[in-house]
């Protein structure tokens, strides 16, 4: 059955374009400064017209530190033994970053330290946002948190000039929580979401905005209101519900139905990842996205620069199935793509 609550302390996220766009645009209201405001217009401009050959850099990329996790929630690739041998010890290091911040760092508006992995695995991790921060550039991490780290480590999160944490905890309770964040402990995450919070106050610190993300399935549906109790408590800046990747439409509530159903009416055939973003991984390899064409390989920033990956011969022909409404390209373009039928697709 759908699920309906009212709209007051919390989020609905349906994962659609318009939704990304109300859950992380903030970051595009600062850290201005005239050559990424030129960027940012470029960019808006790029998202309309939809050329092949972009004009504009990325304004945004989404970085993983760690391809490793030691969870193995239901849903994910980190549930198959398989993809935990072959992420084995993959972590970004300082040197790499480094040299993608040479390359994009005065572009960029924001930097996602998160992907398939654990973004707290690398132990690099904070020292990456701090460096993001001097060269200001907004930086949110989506993580697990099933960790018992030491009181003064939540402290440095809270210093490290971290914007945005997205916490994942889906449930009010380890019988709630546990069946689908296996080998999680509600406890720790709990805990560690509190330590944060405490930091922010004791430190008189705005930032970082803190985010509880709770995945609806049928075991925790009837957690909900508790939930919303439970977040003012804790004093999270945000409660985001997600549907369950695996959720038919028929069981959102009818406002996100109308909403979705209201916004692919309006197409533009463009793509907020093409024309704007790009995902890197552990080892510096490139990718268009982290959704349809999460395994289309770009290329290796360690041997060819970000910028001219960002307008070779693959990305136009992503960005040319795109403007055909995620149909075949044709044409001197190369047929194949993961974007064909995608629905992140604008």
């Amino acid at each position: 059955m759908p699920y309906n609550f009212p709209y007051r302390f919390f989020t609905m996220n349906t994962n659609g374009p318009l939704d990304t766009i109300l859950r992380h645009g903030r970051f595009y209201l600062r850290h201005h400064n005239p050559k990424r405001l030129k960027n940012l217009a470029l960019t808006l401009d790029s998202l309309i017209r939809r050329p092949l050959h972009a004009p504009n850099m990325p304004i945004s990329l989404k970085i993983e530190p760690s391809a490793m996790c030691h969870l193995a929630c239901t849903s994910c690739l980190q549930s198959d033994p398989l993809f935990k041998l072959q992420t084995r010890g993959r972590l970004m290091n300082l040197s790499l970053f480094r040299q993608i911040l040479d390359q994009a760092g005065e572009h960029l508006y924001r930097i996602q330290f998160y992907d398939q992995g654990e973004p707290f695995i690398n132990k690099q991790l904070l020292e990456m946002i701090s460096l993001a921060a001097k060269h200001d550039i907004g930086s949110q991490v989506s993580t697990n948190f099933s960790f018992g780290f030491a009181d003064t480590f939540y402290r440095s999160i809270v210093e490290s000039g971290l914007e945005h944490i997205i916490i994942a905890m889906d449930g009010v309770n380890a019988a709630t929580y546990s069946p689908y964040r296996v080998n999680g402990r509600f406890e720790l995450v709990e805990a560690g979401m509190r330590q944060v919070i405490k930091w922010k106050r004791r430190l008189k610190r705005r930032l970082p905005f803190v985010e509880w993300q709770f995945i609806i399935f049928d075991h925790n549906r009837h957690s909900i209101n508790e939930a919303k109790v439970m977040a003012r408590d804790i004093g999270v800046d945000r409660l985001c519900f997600k549907y369950d990747a695996g959720a038919a439409q028929d069981e959102w509530r009818r406002i996100d139905q109308f909403k979705d159903r209201t916004v692919r009416r309006v197409r533009l055939n463009s793509c907020l990842w093409l024309w704007g973003s790009l995902n890197v991984g552990t080892d510096g390899t490139v990718r268009p996205c982290c959704n349809a064409g999460r395994n289309e390989l770009i290329g290796d920033l360690k041997v060819t620069p970000l910028r001219e990956l960002w307008n070779s011969e693959r990305m136009k022909s992503l960005r040319a199935c795109v403007r055909e409404g995620g149909r075949e390209a044709s044409g001197t373009f190369m047929t194949k793509s993961p974007c064909t039928g995608c629905p992140h697709i604008m």
